[in-house]
């Protein structure tokens, strides 16, 4: 009879085994009760492995060693003090390996987010909180949990008898936090509810939701928003309805990292929100500035702020340009032009241009100024950003001023066609806008080229006080050449006075006579007029 009782035990432990009823044998915390039955093995010695009852005074019987109490101690404890007897006299290092195949004692279930889940021994005035703590406490993913207690009731089934929030760890619902539990009791830690915080924040991704959090509070405990979302836009979307979609119930700007609306800032998070930080809006600044490229677009952006931004107009370059204000067309693709003026010394000449408001993506263009050319003989010949009202003579003053060599040369204006390529060249009548008697000195426009020709000159050769060459001016006569000469010398002859002057062909020298004498009675005609390169050569009247 006693061989059948042992056999029926052994098939026992092994349907339990199959179903895996010991679920308390994983745990480091029960305790072992009366009734219960362990499997106890030594490696090597089959007469020493055994199934084993706890009997009613708390302990089982072990071959050589006798009586041995295991209530209310741990699986490790027993198989610890069973190694350490059989190693004092009966076995060389024995390996004691004991596992629990079936309680009867009275437990308390565990589950949920907590140190180590499953079933604890059940004591007397055992509390929830007491529970919690023999389960090594809450782990950092239901310290904001929910805590619930289920109780048996009726066939199987279970109802909650008591449920409270957790903040930080600790049971807010006094009640619950002492309320007594019974045998076969559940207690559950519930994970934390969460939101998730996404975009422009330093560490995103999910975050527990704590009591009274607020959006200004979740986004501190985020680590704040970083330098790209500080005048960006923060959004809170929540699940709405019951087909479990999401929507936007809030929504702010930010200045500096600060939120504009006060309702959105004190907004109470719920479990599954989804705060979203998006990136700054922003502007870019291209062309004659000091530091081109792409800027937040802070409140009440102004053309002139974000010039000052960019750090200024390049003095060189552009304080004399123009500046353009681009923005995206609103139902086609591209950009369009919303304002532009020219620019003074690096001001807005545009009142309206320099306090238009600039709006996401805007681009400001600070475009190079407009220039002319001065070349020929003035002192600096070169490139000179157009002025204001600039005219011709105002050029040649900026270049310097005219050389010698162009004192009585023409000045022309060259100026881009406007209907075709090429040029066309006016004269510039710079002698008499200087003397006063002309009065239309000619503005200015972009790339017209102002140019001083070489004066034209001729020769004085022979009987004359000043041999030399001289600029040719207007209405030059043979007899004003003289007086420019210093006049005869006292071996010159007013008879014999010539004007060497090439043929249009340019391949023969026409000598033309001039008698100074005929002029000096009265006779003008006889006098002529030179023209470029002559040579007027006097003879000596001695023979």
């Amino acid at each position: 009879m006693k061989r059948i009782s042992f056999i029926m035990l052994v098939i026992i432990g092994l349907v339990i085994t199959q179903l895996s009823v010991g679920y308390a044998q994983k745990t480091e915390l029960y305790k072992l009760g009366i009734n219960d039955v362990i499997n106890i093995k030594v490696e090597g010695h089959d007469d020493l492995s055994f199934l084993s009852h706890i009997s009613i005074d708390g302990t089982i019987s072990f071959p050589n060693l006798g009586s041995i109490y295991v209530k209310d101690r741990t699986l490790a404890e027993v198989e610890e003090e069973i190694t350490r007897k059989l190693a004092a006299g009966y076995i060389k290092h024995p390996v004691v390996t004991i596992s629990l195949m079936q309680t009867s004692s009275k437990r308390v279930y565990i589950h949920g987010e907590v140190g180590l889940t499953g079933a604890i021994p059940f004591e007397k005035d055992m509390t929830v909180v007491m529970a919690l703590s023999l389960a090594r406490g809450i782990r950092d993913t239901g310290l904001y949990g929910t805590v619930k207690v289920r109780r048996a009731e009726g066939r199987g089934g279970y109802r909650t008898i008591g449920e409270s929030g957790l903040y930080k760890g600790v049971i807010k619902n006094k009640n619950i936090e002492d309320m007594l539990l019974r045998s076969d009791d559940i207690v559950i830690v519930e994970r934390s509810k969460t939101i998730f915080l996404q975009g422009e924040i330093v560490s995103p991704g999910r975050l527990e939701l704590e009591d009274g959090m607020t959006v200004l509070r979740a986004l501190s405990m985020a680590g704040n928003i970083r330098d790209s979302g500080l005048y960006g836009k923060v959004k809170v979307r929540r699940i709405v309805g019951p087909g479990g979609g999401y929507k936007t119930v809030g929504e702010s700007g930010l200045h500096k990292g600060n939120i504009k609306n006060k309702d959105i800032e004190d907004m109470l998070l719920q479990p599954d929100d989804i705060v979203i930080l998006e990136r700054s809006e922003t502007f870019f600044i291209q062309g004659e500035v000091n530091k081109a490229g792409q800027y937040i677009l802070e409140d009440d952006m102004t053309v002139s702020r974000a010039i000052a931004v960019a750090g200024g107009i390049i003095d060189k370059s552009g304080l004399y340009g123009k500046i353009k204000v681009r923005r995206k067309r609103v139902a086609e693709f591209g950009y369009e032009t919303v304002g532009d003026s020219g620019l003074k010394k690096g001001i807005i000449k545009r009142n309206d241009i320099e306090d238009m408001l600039l709006q996401p993506d805007d681009i400001v263009i600070v475009e190079r100024n407009e220039t002319v050319f001065v070349a020929g003989e003035v002192t600096v010949p070169g490139q000179y950003v157009l002025e204001d009202e600039m005219t011709v003579s105002r050029s040649i003053t900026l270049a310097g001023g005219i050389k010698d060599a162009g004192q009585y040369g023409k000045v022309k204006l060259r100026r881009m066609r406007q209907d075709g390529p090429g040029f066309d060249d006016m004269e510039i009548d710079i002698k008499g806008i200087i003397d006063g008697t002309v009065q239309d000195d000619l503005l200015l426009q972009p790339d017209d080229i102002v140019i001083v020709e070489r004066s034209k000159e001729f020769l004085m050769y022979g009987e004359v006080n000043r041999v030399g060459v001289f600029p040719l001016e207007k209405d030059i006569t043979v007899m004003k050449a003289l007086t420019m000469a210093g006049g005869l010398t006292k071996w010159g002859s007013e008879s014999r006075v010539k004007v060497l002057r090439k043929t249009a062909d340019d391949t023969k020298i026409e000598r033309i006579t001039v008698n100074i004498n005929d002029v000096l009675k009265g006779h003008p005609e006889a006098d002529i007029l030179l023209k470029p390169n002559d040579i007027v050569v006097v003879s000596s009247g001695i023979l």
